[in-house]
């Protein structure tokens, strides 16, 4: 059978055809638009995944560095630790000071020494009046100072923490009755 068509349905058909591609080229354009996006958003992507690499690649080798740091760190405390503890077993040097020929007080350094004498109440030193080296003599001057190097054994460290009769402070003034100074 035959089919007649008719203006009318054939312009209708016309019409829904052109919807149908204008709808179709518009998915189109949308797909394109999306397509776009996506290669855009996957190369952003791959970029920031490309730089997060070279940021860990970066860490690893700094990381590795700071480790190399750390054990040489380490070894140097290591000997320095072995160093400080062979001279602490070793014997150290003291500083005696002599009035008129009598103890006055045992220190750790010569400038606390010096200081002493220079601040005694009774008979101080003369802060100019040290010289060099002198033998003691038999017959010390009446008002005289003297400072004597010493080396003396550490104790065992159990013994003691620091060798006993070694100060920084002055000492107590000798000449008066004993028992009036620190030291007797």
């Amino acid at each position: 059978m035959i089919r007649i068509v008719t203006t009318r349905r054939l312009r209708e058909n016309d019409g829904r055809l052109t919807g149908a591609r204008f709808r179709a080229r518009k998915a189109e354009n949308l797909a394109e638009e999306i397509t776009a996006r996506a290669d855009t958003d996957l190369a952003a992507a791959f970029e920031r995944a490309e730089a997060a690499e070279r940021r860990a690649a970066t860490a690893v080798r700094e990381a590795a560095s700071v480790r190399a740091a750390l054990e040489g760190t380490r070894v140097e405390a290591t000997r320095l630790r072995e160093e400080l503890a062979a001279v602490l077993r070793g014997p150290v040097v003291v500083i005696v000071l002599l009035h008129r020929g009598r103890l006055h007080s045992v220190h750790a350094r010569e400038e606390d020494a010096l200081r002493t004498a220079e601040s005694d109440p009774v008979a101080p030193a003369d802060p100019g009046g040290w010289t060099g080296w002198k033998p003691l003599s038999e017959n010390p001057v009446e008002n005289g100072w003297c400072l004597r190097r010493i080396t003396v054994q550490r104790p065992d460290p159990g013994v003691h923490d620091t060798p006993s009769g070694v100060h920084g402070p002055t000492a107590g003034v000798h000449g008066d009755p004993v028992g009036s100074g620190r030291d007797g």
